[in-house]
């Protein structure tokens, strides 16, 4: 239960994201944004990072798969997702990153060489279901506007490289605690953003106003470091593909969000699309439950 916990903050706190980004969009442009966000996150993991390294004992072949799956969890996604913005719909973000849990899925089994049961693959795919009823277009929206190919193609990279880092987080031997490991991954995966940070231009005209100091510092500090602990923990406990299956929440609490602190609409589409996804988060649970021997029922059982 607590990996279930945790697992559940975390998807609820990545799922404030995009509300919060949106939030900051008329004061601090994309990039600028990822810096002030990404930079403040490696500020704040730099001691777990700098004791790490003075502890000494890791093979350098660990250093490198911990420097490689920090950058593909924590930053990778995020920047190619900045690069391909321009040119892809938000709804199509949200489609591709709903297919996260099924990459998971397909990772994992590539590498354990298992394939995963067939109820949490029926949960995927209604889930999967679920979240595209959730964000697709509707009916007015301009059937004119296309994606272009590049764009697809990065964030699709970008949401592989995440998957990717899922299952091999999850695999990861360190001679650290799970809270000083999921520090350096984070710290390793937010670096390229601090040193990246001063030389980008327009920080001297960024309105630094309460609310966006709060926004960036929620952004770096909850959605961030905290999240990303508490999802590792979660893959500790759980493992990657059961993990996985929490990431439909995501587009459902930033859609309930919208809706509750943006004042957008809410749609039948959008109900449906909701009990699909808590349906599929269900349905192993509720599975195990039906097809488990009632033996603690039987009289007969010692």
């Amino acid at each position: 239960m607590p990996g279930v916990l945790c697992g559940l903050a975390a998807v609820l706190l990545w799922g404030t994201a995009p509300v919060t980004l949106k939030a900051m969009v008329g004061d601090l442009p994309g990039a600028l944004a990822s810096a002030a966000i990404y930079s403040l996150a490696a500020l704040i993991t730099l001691p777990w990072l700098w004791r790490a390294v003075r502890q000494g004992g890791v093979p350098m072949q660990t250093w490198l798969a911990l420097i490689a799956i920090g950058l593909m969890l924590t930053s990778a996604f995020n920047m190619l997702v900045s690069l391909a913005a321009p040119g892809v719909r938000g709804t199509t973000i949200g489609a591709i990153v709903a297919l996260e849990p099924l990459m998971v899925a397909l990772f994992a089994a590539a590498l354990t060489r298992r394939w995963p049961a067939r109820t949490t693959m029926a949960a995927v795919l209604l889930s999967l279901i679920g979240v595209w009823l959730l964000i697709a277009p509707g009916p007015t929206v301009n059937v004119g506007a296309r994606d272009a190919t590049w764009a697809i193609a990065l964030v699709v990279l970008g949401a592989m490289l995440w998957s990717l880092a899922v299952v091999l987080a999850a695999r990861l031997p360190t001679p650290w605690s799970p809270l000083q490991t999921s520090m350096v991954l984070i710290g390793t995966g937010s670096l390229p953003f601090l040193f990246a940070a001063p030389l980008l231009p327009g920080w001297s005209t960024v309105p630094w106003s309460a609310g966006l100091v709060a926004s960036v510092s929620f952004m770096a500090v909850g959605v961030t470091v905290l999240a990303n602990v508490l999802w590792l923990r979660a893959l500790r406990a759980m493992g990657a593909v059961s993990t996985s299956l929490l990431i439909n929440l995501v587009p459902l609490t930033a859609v309930t969000l919208s809706v509750l602190w943006l004042g957008e609409p809410w749609s039948p589409r959008q109900l449906a699309g909701a009990l699909l996804v808590l349906c599929g988060l269900s349905l192993p649970t509720l599975l195990l439950r039906w097809t488990r021997p009632a033996a603690s029922s039987d009289p007969s059982t010692p």
